[in-house]
Order: structure tokens, then C-alpha cells, then sequence
């Protein structure tokens, strides 16, 4: 039986959020959800599509996985309503591929920030240009929205609005959407109420990703709904623990480092107590990101003539 709650750190994650896959399942009078049969230890219970407005003009968010089983359920909501608009926070395989088949089937535009590394930052540009880091995983290389969104972009019919804030971390083309006025945020993979986030470079900046959290702290949104998981309540004092926790794990990588210097795999054993195997590479792209954020801002030196990669050695400056 898995235990309904886990602490990490300072946060308390919510586990016992089951919903049924494939069925409507209404949050409020204005988001209803449809949950996607794609459960895994990445994905949780699932992807989460998200259906917006309240009358017979809809949106989707995340239309999900390209599986046609999530396709048919997410037609049968659509049956008799006109869909307006499909708007994709971020352009992993979890998320994004279906979107085109809805959109060809219900010709409406897809509205996202950019097609796959569009976003993405000076450094991990210069990593990805001069180093073998790795990354890329599960992300949809086909990806391409017809309309590119960006922070303070409105669109709006009349039963809902949205507002498109760009949120990079997680991913470089990561975007987060507010409703009506701030009643609610969709937070797709930046904040989730089960786990804390992937980042993974070069898709995944740390520097990037700490920016969008303090961001979100300033605005008025306190119900988000993720890509994952339960809507959270109370969404602030998530977005101040997973803060809480990078900062605390950042200062727990940076102790790991032996005086001889020390390898990412030698790092994850450290810091990560009892992680399963299937976890431990997700955990190496975690500490590779932070160690990228640690070599930019002068802490941490690459023993390897300079050329970063996953085997390199890492010493304290």
C-alpha cells in the first residue's frame, strides 16, 4: 500500500490523488480534467488534460500523450461543443504530441511559447554547443504551434480568458497559464503537489527554473492545477517549499564533494538516500544542473581540463 503522504525536506506531497483515467472529471465551474492513461514513475498517475470554459466554447491544456484511447475520451467531451483554442504548457511526449490530432480534427491553433529548445538559456546553449551532457529525454521533436505565446499574451472567448506567463526550468519552452483574471494557474510540470520537478539539461536550467518560482511568488494565483497530481490549494506555500528544497539540496551537493573531488554518480548515492535504481538517472540529470549552476557561478571547478561531461570529476574552488 503506498503511503498517501511522503515528506522530502520540508515538503509534504499529496499521493493519494487517484481519479478515474479516461473519464470528465470536474474541478470547479470552469476547469474540468481527463486523466491519461499513461501512468509511470515520471508521469504519476498520468497527464492531466485539462478542459476549460463553461458553455459550448472550450479549450484544452495539455492535450497529453498521442494515445488513442486518451484521444476518444477527450472527443467524447468535445462531442457537440466548439473547441477554441488548444494551449500546450511545454513540449515533452507527456503532454504535447496529440495536440496536432486535435487540432487537425477540430481546426483550431495550437498555442504554446515555441517549438522544442526554444527558450533556452545562454548557458545551456553554450553547454549544449561545447559538451556531451546528455539530455533530451522524452521530449516531442515534432513539436510546432501555429500561434507562439509569451508572458502578458492574452486570449480570451466569452466564458474564459487566459494569460500565458513563460516559466522556464523545467523546461526552456515551459509555459504556465493564468485564468480569469488569476482565479486559478495551470502549472503544468514547474509545480507539482506529488513530486518535485525533472530538470535536466540542457532543457532544464536551474538558474532558469529558481527565476520562474520567485515569479509565480508575485503574482496572485493560489489554486494552481499541475500536469500531475492533486490541484493545490494552497500553492504558494508549495512554490516557498520545492524553493526551500533546491536550496537545501543545492547545499547538500555541494558538501558531497570529497576533497579528491567527486563524480555525479558518487554525488547521487550521497545525497540521495534509498532512491530506487529506475530513479537514479532522473536524480544524475537533477545533479548535473545544479553542479552546470555551480560551475557558472564560480563554487565548483571541472577536473577534466574543463570539459564537462557525466563522467567528469567535480571539485570545490
Amino acid at each position: 500500500m503506498v503511503n498517501p503522504k511522503r515528506k522530502i525536506l520540508a515538503i509534504l506531497f499529496e499521493l493519494k490523488y487517484d481519479p478515474p483515467v479516461g473519464e470528465l472529471v470536474k474541478l470547479s465551474k470552469d476547469v474540468s480534467t481527463i486523466l491519461a492513461p499513461n501512468a509511470s514513475p515520471m508521469t504519476f498517475r498520468g497527464t492531466q488534460t485539462y478542459i476549460i470554459g463553461k458553455g459550448d466554447e472550450l479549450a484544452i491544456i495539455d492535450p497529453g500523450p498521442n494515445i488513442s484511447a486518451h484521444l476518444q475520451a477527450i472527443n467524447r467531451v468535445l462531442l457537440g461543443k466548439k473547441l477554441i483554442a488548444i494551449f500546450v504548457t511545454h513540449s515533452h511526449v507527456d503532454h504535447s504530441p496529440l495536440g496536432q490530432e486535435i487540432s487537425d480534427m477540430h481546426n483550431v491553433p495550437i498555442y504554446a511559447f515555441g517549438s522544442t529548445g526554444e527558450g533556452k538559456s545562454e548557458i545551456m546553449r553554450k553547454y549544449t554547443e561545447k559538451f556531451e551532457i546528455g539530455g533530451g529525454e522524452g521530449v516531442d521533436p515534432l513539436f510546432k504551434p501555429d500561434i507562439l505565446i509569451s508572458t502578458g499574451d492574452h486570449i480570451s472567448c466569452s466564458s474564459w480568458s487566459i494569460e500565458a506567463i513563460h516559466t522556464p526550468g523545467h523546461m526552456s519552452n515551459h509555459l504556465c497559464f493564468s485564468l480569469n483574471q488569476g482565479e486559478c494557474l495551470f502549472s503544468g510540470d514547474l509545480v507539482m503537489g506529488w513530486a518535485t520537478t525533472l530538470i535536466s539539461p540542457p532543457d532544464g536550467d536551474i538558474g532558469q527554473y529558481k527565476a520562474s518560482l520567485n515569479n509565480l511568488l508575485k503574482r496572485k494565483e493560489n489554486l494552481y492545477y499541475p500536469g500531475h497530481g492533486a490541484p493545490l490549494k494552497n500553492a504558494k506555500k508549495m512554490v516557498l517549499a520545492q524553493l526551500n528544497h533546491r536550496n537545501e539540496r543545492e547545499a547538500n551537493i555541494l558538501n558531497s564533494i570529497s576533497q579528491k573531488g567527486s563524480k555525479i554518480n558518487e554525488i547521487v548515492d550521497s545525497v540521495y538516500h534509498d532512491l530506487s535504481d529506475n530513479l537514479k538517472i532522473a536524480a544524475s540529470r537533477n545533479v548535473l544542473a545544479h553542479l552546470i549552476h555551480f560551475v557558472e557561478k564560480g563554487l565548483v571547478l571541472v577536473d577534466d581540463n574543463n570539459n564537462m561531461s557525466l563522467d567528469s570529476l567535480f571539485k570545490i574552488k
